[in-house]
């Protein structure tokens, strides 16, 4: 999948209010990397939309599948600050649906001034409660335990003939 990187960029409102580039596919010198998860929140005033921004993050993965970019404005690629977001390596094989999904929630007030409740529910509101970190912990002790198991079994297995010609000694 080298080549060109793939950019998406979210409009709303009447007046296309824009948010910057998020990058879809992206090519870099470390490689090729294709991001199909997106959060956006849109803000909204009376009404009225008066923003479009990125809410991406490592959120959903551990740091192996985070990539850190540089993301661009959407009307004059001025680079911005860096942002972080999780890859999945499965989508350079096409094994997998790697098509953008784009979670959007909504801050602010509707026309009639009713708060809109959605930014609650946002991929980063969790990010407190992220089981990442504690995954990995787990599978980190999950495998050592496993190499002492697989160690230990075949020192029992060694010392089992042992063991047998022991039992088969009569003791007069």
């Amino acid at each position: 999948m080298r080549g060109k990187n793939v950019t998406i960029v979210l409009q709303a409102g009447p007046s296309t209010t824009s948010s910057n580039k998020a990058f879809y596919v992206l090519n870099d010198r470390d490689g090729s990397f294709v991001i199909p998860v997106f959060s956006a929140y849109v803000r909204v005033n009376a009404g009225v939309v008066t923003k479009v921004e990125w809410d991406n993050g490592c959120f959903t993965c551990d740091s192996g599948n985070c990539k850190t970019y540089i993301p661009f404005k959407y009307n004059d690629n001025t680079q911005l600050d860096p942002e972080s977001n999780c890859f999945d390596p499965e989508c350079l094989t096409k094994t997998k649906d790697c098509d953008p999904k784009i979670y959007i929630s909504f801050v602010g007030t509707d026309r009639d001034n009713n708060k809109l409740e959605s930014a609650g529910l946002r991929l980063s509101a969790f990010r407190k409660y992220s089981l990442s970190d504690s995954y990995g912990s787990v599978m980190q002790q999950f495998s050592k335990t496993k190499t002492e198991l697989t160690t230990e079994k075949k020192r029992i297995l060694e010392e089992e003939p042992k063991l047998q010609e022991n039992r088969n000694c009569s003791v007069f």
